[in-house]
């Protein structure tokens, strides 16, 4: 199989996908007898014109690498290391450098970084990188690595360097096209996973899909619109139940109730901004019951949220 160099994959330090190009998008033909790696410098030059981050284009900055993307082209440009790569002299040939398929092509890779000028600080990423399989990290700098200690999602996700396993496109298992929208119940040991993929669900539909909550996807579902989510943990019951069989009828009822209120108030605090003015008092009793939320699910306001 012929190698073309305008298979070459060239990245930008420190910015996301949308500078991971090949010099056709620059109308550049690589295989051209006589081009130079400085032309596609001076085409990100132009390219990165403008951009936010408000450093320009080191054209004294080129490396050569062969970083391996997999699922997620930015968990390599992420660990990147100048110090460990090929600096190449911009005046050269492409032929000189990438010439007889010396670089990685079999399979998805970056082949060229392109440095910025000023170089440091560094740029941190936002969101969550794929690693392989199902195993993410939190995007970020960050000093070490740390998994999580808590089952809720939303801690999966605050700390920088943070390692876990994704089990986001489950939700296209039990929610897609093909599903009847109905989420089984999970019945194992203590430490499977449950409280924190039910977590998952209620960040899945609070955050709408929101992409520095979770990993890139990894097939075409169209994620679900934002849902208002109530949260119920049976875990929270149980301390606060008459002990043993000791109770009488009257002091489980009062028990279960109270449960029931301090869930919904979660509910009502979490959903805070949406609900507005229409937010129920915590002494509203009967607010704090099924039947008054299921009655809030009727105000116009807290449907068109």
């Amino acid at each position: 199989m012929s190698v073309s160099l305008n298979d070459i994959v060239i990245a930008l330090q420190y910015h996301s996908h949308m500078f991971i190009l090949t010099p056709q998008v620059f109308r550049l033909d690589f295989d051209a007898p006589g081009s130079k790696l400085e032309e596609i410098v001076q085409g990100y030059a132009r390219l990165h014109r403008g951009c936010p981050c408000g450093r320009s284009i080191n054209p004294q900055a080129l490396w050569k690498v062969d970083i391996p993307f997999g699922q997620d082209a930015l968990t390599g440009l992420e660990d990147f290391d100048p110090t460990t790569a090929r600096l190449l002299d911009p005046a050269a040939s492409v032929e000189s450098v990438f010439g007889g398929g010396n670089f990685m092509y079999s399979s998805p890779a970056i082949n060229v970084v392109i440095g910025l000028n000023p170089s440091g600080p560094a740029i941190p990423f936002r969101g969550i990188r794929r690693l392989r399989g199902d195993a993410c990290r939190v995007s970020g700098i960050f000093e070490r690595k740390s998994v999580p200690t808590l089952p809720q999602y939303r801690t999966f996700v605050e700390q920088p360097g943070r390692v876990f396993i994704d089990k986001s496109e489950y939700v296209e298992r039990l929610l897609g096209s093909n599903s009847d929208a109905r989420i089984p119940i999970i019945r194992r040991e203590a430490g499977y996973g449950k409280t924190a993929f039910v977590s998952l669900l209620a960040a899945w539909f609070r955050a709408s899909g929101s992409p520095d909550m979770f990993p890139e996807r990894r097939t075409d579902y169209t994620t679900e619109p934002h849902y208002l989510t109530l949260v119920i943990d049976f875990a929270e019951l149980a301390p606060i139940l008459p002990e043993r069989q000791s109770g009488t009828h009257a002091e489980i009822m009062v028990a279960c109730k109270t449960f029931v209120a301090d869930s919904i108030e979660r509910f009502y605090e979490t959903h805070a901004d949406i609900l507005g003015t229409n937010r129920p008092s915590r002494t509203d009793g009967w607010m704090h019951t099924y039947k008054g939320l299921r009655y809030l699910r009727d105000v116009p306001a807290f449907l068109n949220c």
